[in-house]
């Protein structure tokens, strides 16, 4: 939902606070396109929940009652957490500005932002991501090995052999840099070819990247081979990934099914898979989450129980 779809529901004001919020996250924390989109649909909903009433007046009765309303439509918790952190993002930020607000309401918000973040919580659920186990990850190159031997009708149905080729070289590319870089989808669609340099296997990851935050990370010879394979046929292409998210999803899912795996990847399930194995194998957690781009190695020591998780699975498929 856009901003423009609720112009005829708010006051001049009103959205003068949508488009301020908006422009806030877009520019000044530097978000992404898609976490923009997100906080700022979380905040039309938020408004669209209140009627009439001023976001400038939005008091703690209104918080217990919007919670308690996102609970009975039965939401998932991931989705309630959503909405609640972009309204304590958005009333943080309205805090600061002034010029938005009476004086009377700046204290009025300022003690709304207190509660907020002292007294209002959604629990998350601890849970397992979906990710490929090692033999899966052969499956799948298997899979693409034994493709790159046809003419890859059965894969590209449509375009020229000359067309099939190109689109498969770049899947390669895509699924071996996945395994291999543990980039973030928005990450890897915006590499350019010179962020990749391929005598040092290192990805200089500047634009794309969550909160603006470059960072260098590796990648293995497989991924080397598979890139130069791909920039060999290009035609002078700044951007070789330039597709959107959906289509890196629904690649990722295509040689999935095609490798005979019933359950459903996504390119973060790679990055998932990535993170993992770096810190099964023993590599340092420090390194780990440098390389990933965490905001913490906190975000980072959470896998190392996801591993455990992952050991427990394996176990329990064994008869001792």
């Amino acid at each position: 939902m856009s901003i423009n779809a609720v112009n005829t529901k708010c006051t001049k004001s009103q959205m003068a606070l949508l488009k301020g919020f908006q422009a806030h996250v877009k520019f000044e924390r530097g978000n992404s396109e898609r976490t923009v989109k997100i906080y700022t649909d979380a905040i039309i909903a938020f408004k669209e929940w209140l009627g009439e009433k001023s976001l400038a007046k939005v008091g703690r009765e209104d918080i217990r009652n919007w919670l308690a309303y996102m609970e009975e439509r039965k939401l998932k918790p991931n989705t309630r957490l959503m909405a609640l952190s972009s309204v304590k993002g958005f009333y943080n930020w309205l805090a600061g500005e002034e010029d938005f607000l009476r004086s009377r309401e700046t204290k009025d918000i300022l003690k709304l932002v207190h509660y907020l973040q002292t007294r209002v919580k959604i629990k998350k659920p601890k849970t397992i991501p979906i990710m490929p186990f090692r033999d899966e990850v052969d499956r799948i190159r298997d899979c693409m090995e034994q493709a790159d031997g046809t003419d890859l009708k059965t894969f590209y149905q449509k375009g020229k052999p000359q067309k099939r080729r190109l689109k498969f070289l770049r899947d390669r590319a895509i699924i071996e840099l996945l395994i291999a870089s543990g980039l973030r989808n928005q990450e890897l669609r915006y590499l350019r070819v010179e962020d990749i340099d391929l005598e040092r296997n290192i990805i200089s990851v500047k634009n794309g990247a969550k909160g603006g935050k470059q960072r260098p990370t590796l990648f293995n010879g497989r991924a080397t081979k598979a890139l130069k394979a791909y920039f060999a046929v290009l035609n002078g292409e700044s951007h070789p990934f330039a597709i959107c998210a959906y289509e890196l999803e629904r690649r990722v899912s295509f040689w999935t099914r095609k490798a005979g795996i019933q359950r459903n990847f996504t390119p973060h399930s790679f990055r998932h898979y990535w993170v993992t194995n770096l810190l099964e194998q023993g590599t340092n957690i420090s390194a780990v989450s440098h390389m990933a781009g965490h905001a913490s190695t906190r975000t980072t020591a959470i896998y190392t129980h996801w591993s455990i998780g992952r050991l427990k699975k394996e176990y329990d498929k064994c008869d001792i």
